[in-house]
């Protein structure tokens, strides 16, 4: 990464950063207008509230009232008999009666699991299960009477009376009317409860007084039994008692009317901030503008943002993230609750006694909302590449499910593939073939034996183990089979590699032999690779012995001649003799080693061609004009075959002036005077055909394909004057520029045919 980028990096990172921490540090600032709108809030709702939570108590105190009653009269039953009584036996007095006093008799109906009970005359039927069911939820239900008799103040503070006013039992102690309230309630001679007043704290009275409709409703509509059972229980012959003709009065604190009402900043808790819904605001808005800012500032030339490995988590790692953050943030309502009414603060004081914890916990509250404020910035870095790659290559590369579609797709190519490669594989199979068929036979044979022993279930195991050992003899004699031929295959590879191309093998290898075909194919290579090596050796040890012999010969007669003129008693006719002998030796070493720099040259490929129209005909001419004195005192008649209309190719001319002067040269040199020569050009289409017929003087002893080599001549004996590198120039030089040479003898008869 170069400087500038860095540079960029570094100041994109300070201006996050920067945003980050001012919108915490904002944040923080913002408690006080935050805790003055939940307090606002909290006064406006505080009316509605406080109604809700009287009807409430309201509600509460009635039900409470009237199982104090249940249980004041329960305890005056006891008085009045002087034993101790069980609450079904004041409350449904039939019950007891009816299990105690009829006799029953079992009877068990075939078509119902269910018990019945029939009385002497037999007259109806009652389930006694659901009786003694009935007898057991009163009972139960006397305990929690009791807890209601104790939190309406006990026995010691409750006034029974009748209905003209007598007092039965207690005495209503003194009552503090500030922080006490009375209150009464009547059960008629049907056993039905009502309000009939209150008295004491005035605000706990208006309470009671504006819900005794609420009151009455609550205490109108209570039949334990009713209430659990339905109201079809009165057909068994049964009916809940209560109290009759008694007026009960309870003291109680005016709480347990009116509720706990806390003042102050206390009153303000995380649900009053939460549901004011202004920290949630400003949170919201800020991270607005955090996360406008995220997507924003990486336009910026100056700035380099969101290009590292932490900006590209997938869309459900950015999802989760701020899921998390939400919880954070929503609870972030409690930190705001316990630093702006101190608490935080007292406890910190207490445990460490430390005395600048206000300015302490400014810091920490910021580093909260910061980590908040960072997680919604970062979000909405990864998110920018929604719109940087694109909505669909986000969706493939950043969500899981993406991804996991991809991952899918690339199983499906996978299996797509492999199915493709065992169809083909199936579909390779010869099934004609002698193996194959040896061993489909095995698997059907293989697969019905097992089919077999597997319809015998448990008893299949003793045949199991005589067919294993019988196929494990079966596979180890195809084994044994199989390795014998494998080894013959192996010795025949280590004959050859030993230098044994001659080696034969004679018996079956079964299905090895494919490999021996093989085998026998690279053999055969290897011999004709050897005799090529042969051939290339001994047409080396040729061309340096031609080489030397032909740079040898002039090279012999310049050092003959200039140790001539080194004499001081030759004559000037001699001198001027041997500088001529001299002049045209070193005509011929140049002439030799230009030819061998040449062939050199369009061997290796390093000859440059000048590719333009050329006319083979007039080329052919000019080659003709130019050695026309040598032809003419040759002896030789040559018969020229020229189409009328040009032959246009696209040759280097030069090239193909040479071609054809070293061809037509070599005719001069070796062919038989008196003989006639023929010239032929056919033209087909594209295709161009120029043959050089002759007889040639010599008897032709080398190989046709060995003229085309350097230094090779037809004369054995090397008499003529000539390189032995014209074929091999005209050759090399015809497949420079795309065309193909052949040479061809029978018997005194030397063709050249050229292909373009």
């Amino acid at each position: 990464m170069d400087t500038k980028l860095k540079n960029k990096h570094r100041l994109g990172i300070f201006i996050t950063w920067l945003l980050i921490i001012g919108a915490a540090a904002w944040m923080v600032s913002a408690y006080p207008y935050i805790w003055q709108r939940a307090a606002y809030w909290k006064e406006q709702r505080q009316e509605s509230e406080m109604e809700y939570t009287r009807q409430n108590m309201v509600e509460n105190l009635a039900v409470q009232a009237q199982f104090a009653g249940y249980a004041m009269w329960l305890e005056e039953a006891q008085e009045q008999q002087g034993r101790k009584l069980r609450p079904s036996q004041v409350f449904v007095p039939e019950l007891e009666d009816l299990l105690e006093n009829t006799i029953i008799v079992q009877i068990r109906d075939e078509s119902s699991d269910s018990q019945e009970a029939v009385c002497e005359e037999g007259s109806f039927y009652m389930d006694t299960g659901l009786l003694e069911e009935i007898r057991g939820y009163i009972d139960a239900r006397g305990d929690s009477w009791k807890e209601a008799l104790g939190t309406m103040g006990g026995v010691q503070n409750t006034r029974v009376s009748d209905e003209n006013g007598r007092v039965i039992s207690g005495e209503n102690p003194p009552l503090n009317e500030e922080n006490q309230v009375r209150v009464r309630i009547f059960f008629d001679q049907m056993g039905r409860c009502t309000y009939d007043g209150a008295e004491g704290n005035p605000e706990g009275v208006r309470s009671l007084e504006e819900n005794k409709g609420i009151f009455n409703q609550v205490l109108e509509g209570e039949d334990p039994i009713a209430s659990q059972y339905g109201s079809d229980y009165v057909y068994y012959g049964i009916l809940f008692s209560g109290p009759q003709y008694r007026k009960y009065e309870f003291t109680i604190d005016k709480e347990k009317v009116l509720g706990y009402t806390p003042e102050g900043r206390e009153a303000i808790n995380f649900y009053t901030l939460r549901n004011s819904g202004m920290f949630l605001l400003i949170w919201t808005g800020l991270a607005l503008l955090l996360g406008l800012a995220a997507l924003l500032l990486p336009l910026l030339p100056v700035i380099s943002l969101g290009t590292g490995k932490v900006s590209r988590a997938s869309l459900g790692v950015v999802g989760l993230a701020l899921f998390a953050d939400a919880f954070v943030v929503l609870y972030g309502g409690e930190l705001i609750v316990e630093t702006v009414n101190g608490n935080l603060e007292r406890v910190l004081a207490e445990a460490f006694g430390f005395g600048r914890w206000p300015e302490i916990l400014r810091i920490v509250n910021g580093i909260y909302w910061a980590i908040t404020f960072g997680v919604v910035f970062w979000a909405a870095l990864c998110l920018r590449a929604v719109f940087t790659l694109g909505p669909w290559r986000y969706f493939k590369e950043r969500t899981i499910t993406g991804w996991f579609c991809r991952i899918l797709a690339r199983g499906c190519r996978f299996a797509r593939r492999k199915g493709i490669r065992f169809w083909n594989s199936v579909c390779r199979i010869d099934w004609q073939e002698q193996s194959v068929k040896t061993i489909l036979k095995l698997v059907m044979v293989n697969f019905a034996i097992l089919t077999i022993i597997c319809m015998l279930w448990f008893w299949g195991i003793f045949v199991l183990i005589p067919y294993s050992v019988a196929l494990f003899i079966v596979l180890k004699r195809y084994s044994d089979n199989f390795n014998k031929k494998y080894q013959v295959l192996l010795g025949a590879i280590g004959d050859m590699a030993d230098g044994n191309l001659d080696v034969e093998v004679e018996e079956d290898l079964g299905i090895f032999a494919p490999f021996y075909h093989q085998l026998t194919r690279i053999r055969n290579g290897f011999k004709k690779a050897v005799q090529e090596e042969v051939k290339s050796q001994r047409m080396k040890t040729e061309l340096v012995t031609n080489v030397s012999h032909d740079l040898k010969t002039p090279l012999t007669a310049i050092i003959t001649y200039i140790n001539l003129l080194k004499k001081e008693d030759i004559t000037e006719e001699e001198r001027h003799s041997y500088i001529q002998v001299l002049e045209a030796k070193s005509m011929r070493l140049k002439a030799l080693i230009e030819d061998l720099f040449e062939v050199s040259k369009a061997t290796s490929g390093n000859t440059p061609l000048e590719l333009v129209d050329v006319d083979i005909v007039s080329l052919l001419k000019q080659v003709h004009l130019e050695l026309g004195d040598r032809m003419e005192t040759s002896g030789i008649d040559f018969r020229w075959n020229l189409p009328e209309e040009k032959v246009i190719l696209k040759l280097d001319s030069q090239k193909t002036y040479r071609v054809f002067e070293n061809l037509l040269v070599n005719i001069l040199k070796y062919a038989m005077p008196g003989t006639r020569a023929y010239i032929d050009v056919l033209a087909e289409g594209k295709a161009v055909t120029i043959s050089m017929k002759n007889i040639s003087a010599a008897e032709l002893t080398v190989n046709p394909s060995e003229l085309t080599e350097r230094f090779v001549r037809g004369d054995a004996a090397r008499n003529t004057e000539g390189s032995g590198l014209g074929l091999a120039i005209a050759k090399s030089f015809v497949e420079l520029q795309g065309g193909r040479m052949e040479i061809d003898v029978e018997a005194d008869l030397f063709r050249v045919v050229i292909h373009w």
